[in-house]
């Protein structure tokens, strides 16, 4: 299975992109969808558009983001209350943005260290 993009209309920007992508179905762990969603997604979403993705905490999604052909003005991660699972977040530059703020700056290099 690979992340149907060509289910999104080309012409289509989304305000927010939600996915729990799958890494295994009864095989060795699959971090390819994943990257190509990190990749294909901030293209298709709107200025400050968000992209979320729910994970298991040790898939690697902060280097998935490291190694992104796609710039994202900010990435994060919040736990969740289940302590095996973490949201990442996303956030597409507004068109006004040139730089990310200094706190911004911190959190991506301290997760995708």
């Amino acid at each position: 299975m690979r992340w149907p993009f060509t289910l999104l209309r080309s012409t289509s920007r989304y305000h927010m992109i939600v996915s729990n992508p799958p890494f295994h179905s009864g095989q060795p762990d699959d971090f390819s969808i994943v990257q190509e969603l990190i990749d294909g997604a901030s293209c298709r979403l709107r200025s400050s558009g968000v992209l979320y993705i729910v994970s298991q905490e040790q898939i690697p999604i902060g280097r998935m983001f490291a190694i992104s052909t796609s710039k994202y003005h900010s990435v994060h991660v919040m736990p969740s209350t289940d302590p095996r699972f973490v949201v990442w977040i996303a956030t597409t530059s507004s068109s006004g943005d040139s730089t990310e703020n200094d706190s911004h700056q911190a959190k991506r290099r301290k997760i995708l260290q």
